[in-house]
């Protein structure tokens, strides 16, 4: 919804994701500052150019991700994606990032975007059991090449802008709108605050616009960062975002986020929290048998792969399904 050319299909598209937001063209207006005919003249087809600015205002207020700049700013513009496999793309084309170790770096630096990180954790991370005599120079090296592949034709003091050299340590420069990460982290705390004002529409809505980020496993084709910790704490955020997106839902009675919950369920067969969530969100779908099947699964994983019985969460959500108390969150019974 980048606003440079408005035809029918936008209007089609405004208008359905004004609809699965549940917003009449007046909340939407309210929302993004705008008047209620402009709304309904952009929904109607009437507009063909709407300023970039309106078009940004209705995809906060729906809790799109900010739209890629166009024109001459876009042509050398990059954009970095780790919430799945590790993609640069560069004036919207994507770039080859070269040998694994390469591509780990710039995984690393990504990582911990905007923040100091010292050269001896990227040499750690290469050569994880013993550095070479030249770690130092290939770092180098690899920095160097990613300069050139972040911002190709750019003066090397503008590169050397972007991807910063510190002493002994590096920085990766990058506004949200250059990295999904950043993106996620902005769409969670505006949901966090939706939820501490009560307002669970708007909260799933930013929950829902922060999951549409992920493709997969974080860095999954980055195998010098597989099972680092800044991996898994990202992957256990997903599943804490999918939860309270599932817990908003709930609170507006929709129960939606099914599928969500079953492909991190799948993902991850022995974590509690998230199929109790899965169950309750099954039942006030209306599939009660289904929310007691996965009760059924998991407690039989418990016991076969860890020897354990069904914690609280779980205990509590299958009490939730066999009283029909499907819209309050799991716990204790």
């Amino acid at each position: 919804m980048d606003g440079t050319h408005l035809d029918l299909r936008f209007a089609e598209v405004l208008r359905s994701y004004r609809t699965t937001a549940r917003l009449s063209q007046r909340e939407l207006a309210d929302r993004a500052g705008l008047s209620v005919g402009a709304v309904r003249d952009l929904e109607q087809g009437r507009r063909r150019t709407p300023r970039r600015s309106t078009a940004r205002r209705l995809g906060a207020a729906l809790g799109l991700p900010a739209p890629p700049p166009s024109g001459p700013a876009a042509a050398g513009r990059f954009v970095l994606r780790v919430l799945g496999p590790l993609e640069l793309r560069v004036g919207g084309r994507p770039v080859r990032l070269g040998p694994p170790r390469q591509r780990a770096v710039l995984g690393l630096l990504a990582l911990h975007p905007n923040t100091l990180v010292h050269r001896e954790e990227i040499i750690d991370r290469l050569w994880p059991r013993a550095a070479p005599a030249t770690a130092v120079h290939l770092v180098q090296a690899y920095v160097s090449r990613l300069r050139a592949l972040l911002l190709p034709g750019a003066p090397a003091e503008r590169r050397r802008a972007v991807l910063e050299s510190t002493g002994a340590s590096y920085r990766l420069r990058i506004r949200a709108d250059g990295l999904d990460l950043l993106r996620f982290g902005r769409l969670t705390e505006q949901a966090r605050t939706a939820v501490t004002a009560g307002d669970h529409l708007l909260a799933g809505e930013r929950y829902e616009a922060a999951l549409r980020l992920w493709r997969g496993t974080p860095l999954a084709d980055v195998d010098l960062l597989r099972g680092s910790a800044p991996v898994a704490t990202l992957a256990e955020q997903r599943i804490a975002t999918a939860i309270r997106y599932a817990e908003a839902a709930a609170r507006t009675g929709r129960h939606h986020p099914v599928p969500q919950l079953r492909i991190l369920a799948d993902a991850d067969p022995l974590h509690e929290a998230l199929h109790a969530r899965l169950m309750i969100a099954l039942a006030g779908g209306g599939q009660q048998a289904a929310a007691l099947q996965v009760y059924a699964q998991i407690s039989a994983r418990l016991v076969d792969q860890l020897g354990l019985t069904p914690g609280p969460e779980l205990t509590g959500a299958r009490l939730q399904v066999l009283r029909g108390d499907a819209d309050a969150p799991p716990g204790p019974g």
